[in-house]
């Protein structure tokens, strides 16, 4: 298997950190060419709980291509995005295009497009705060945004709750928070019963919650983003939970190809993938122009370092 030397191939430097994948990959004795079919099934058995190597995924939403001046050749806005059913309908579809395309290059997902295009009504993450009144502001080359609505006094009156204090000791958070998830999740899917069934996504520095969080409501998968201390939310939470996450994303998008690959190196030996359930990805939802060869550098190292043989 060809190894770094700093992030050149020392036997060529001109190779591309694409190339080196395929290397990798035959080296693997997969193919490049069929890809496709190893990512299909590899994720196959990984999902049965026989992992032959740890999966790298993006995600990744209409931002990445809207906000691409090469790719969003009409020229569209978030303005538009959000008022214009014509120009919702048909961001969808070509972000969907785009993305087979551009993260099959630096991901274990398949290029082929989808069988069936799919639209639905979006506002991105704007819809709680829209929801309690907030107003919805899509300025040029930014994400939409609600403008503040609460005062200083909204701010401390929530603080005073104790919601930033440990989830264990806190019965107004067991009362009126968790056990309100337990109902919704009880009411709206059907994993009652099933042990470890559901799934979360909470970015931010909220890793010290997620253990009370699986015990009280049942969650047994958990999408992070950043700030992770990865092998000690391993410990954390034992082998049995899923846990996805990776590089912050301003290292993706402002980094160089080596500090990905060693952050994604780090991360991968850090003890997180102790019982095999951990996915690789970026912490967390992937911005707009990032550097191919960085997303690239991240999926080789999960190639080269990765690997359950």
């Amino acid at each position: 298997m060809c190894r770094m030397e700093g992030f050149v191939l020392k036997a060529n430097e001109s190779e591309t950190p694409l190339h080196r994948i395929q290397v990798v990959c035959e080296d693997f004795s997969l193919a490049a060419g069929a890809a496709v079919n190893i990512s299909a099934r590899g994720h196959r058995w990984f999902w049965q709980g026989r992992p032959v190597r740890t999966p790298l995924r993006w995600n990744a939403n209409v931002r990445t291509w809207l906000l691409d001046p090469a790719q969003n050749r009409e020229g569209w806005t978030f303005e538009g995005y959000l008022h214009d059913p014509q120009v919702t309908l048909g961001a969808q579809p070509r972000f969907q295009s785009y993305a087979a395309r551009y993260f099959s290059q630096s991901s274990d997902r398949a290029d082929t497009l989808p069988e069936q295009w799919s639209g639905s009504a979006d506002v991105l993450n704007c819809y709680d705060a829209a929801f309690y009144g907030g107003r919805i502001h899509a300025l040029p080359e930014q994400i939409p945004a609600v403008e503040p609505f609460l005062s200083l006094d909204d701010v401390y009156t929530f603080l005073a709750t104790g919601y930033c204090v440990n989830l264990a000791g806190n019965p107004f958070l067991r009362e009126r928070v968790l056990k309100w998830h337990v109902f919704w999740c009880d009411q709206t899917d059907e994993s009652a019963g099933r042990p470890l069934a559901r799934s979360c996504h909470l970015c931010g520095d909220a890793t010290r919650h997620f253990r009370t969080i699986r015990d009280a409501v049942g969650v047994g998968s958990f999408d992070t983003g950043f700030p992770v201390d990865f092998g000690w939310l391993r410990r954390e939470l034992g082998p049995e939970v899923m846990i996805s996450g990776g590089p912050h994303v301003g290292l993706l998008r402002h980094g160089t190809p080596e500090a990905c690959y060693r952050e994604a190196e780090r991360i991968l030996a850090s003890g997180v993938r102790e019982g095999g359930k951990f996915i690789l990805q970026e912490g967390n939802n992937l911005p707009p122009l990032c550097p191919m060869e960085n997303l690239q550098a991240v999926y080789l190292a999960c190639l080269e370092h990765g690997s359950f043989f």
